[in-house]
């Protein structure tokens, strides 16, 4: 039978000032946006802070979505499906996620196959050295950092066989990372190819209506010089001599 879990897809950088979407990106993405729109309709004055919308819930949504795919490729082969469920931000201190307590985590549903548990043994008994000082190092209690996972590993062993969702999904984690090194940089880079912030820019419904009146006017006026092209008299001058 196989053996369903909720867990936090580990090394997620989040939202904030992070690869995947930061102050630099967005003021170039928008620059860009802006450059774009006066290079197709010179007419148009664009403000950037007054004119501009950024759907940034889309784009968050599908970069995560991207992301959780990335993932899943990077899985071990006894996992039969991971797919993306949910993005949770800090806590909220009453003015929106406090990034000062960390950062968004991303949580994916996972599917496995029955011998999931087995695997994972073997996998630790296989690379006991490297597994007892990755759990110590990560999850060691220290001034500023208040651990909720055991550090050792009789305590580790424990958490799997009592089907822990955090145990298991870490283990899976530390499993992709010794098979494939940092990999969640190439998960980076794959994920923001994937998804631009340019396509969430776009102009607030004021400009919005300016701008299509606009692109009408335009429209008509090429029109009417591609018909008086077309129709405008000509007359074939004598050369002289003749």
């Amino acid at each position: 039978m196989s053996k369903k879990i909720n867990t936090q897809a580990m090394f997620f950088p989040g939202f904030y000032e992070s690869v995947l979407e930061n102050s630099d990106m967005t003021y170039e993405d928008i620059q860009s946006f802006i450059d774009d729109l006066r290079d197709n309709h010179p007419k148009l004055e664009v403000d950037e802070d007054e004119d501009i919308e950024v759907d940034y819930k889309g784009y968050e949504k599908d970069m995560a979505e991207a992301w959780a795919r990335g993932y899943a490729s990077y899985m071990p082969d006894f996992v039969i499906s991971c797919e993306f469920e949910s993005v949770v931000p800090p806590r909220n201190t009453g003015y929106g996620p406090d990034y000062r307590f960390g950062t968004d985590k991303l949580y994916v549903d996972i599917e496995m196959e029955d011998n999931w548990l087995e695997r994972m043994k073997a996998f630790i008994s296989e690379n006991q050295e490297w597994f007892e000082k990755r759990i110590a190092d990560d999850w060691t209690s220290y001034d500023g950092f208040w651990s909720y996972m055991e550090n050792n590993l009789e305590g580790w062993l424990k958490g799997l066989e009592d089907e822990d969702e955090r145990y298991i999904g870490t283990t899976l984690a530390y499993m992709m990372l010794l098979e494939n090194g940092e990999f969640w940089e190439d998960i980076n880079t794959e994920a923001w190819e994937a998804v631009s912030l340019y396509a969430f820019i776009g102009l607030t419904p004021e400009k919005q209506k300016e701008l299509d009146e606009l692109s009408e006017q335009e429209e008509l006026e090429r029109r009417i010089k591609e018909y008086d092209e077309k129709h405008q008299l000509k007359i074939d001058f004598p050369q002289e001599g003749q």
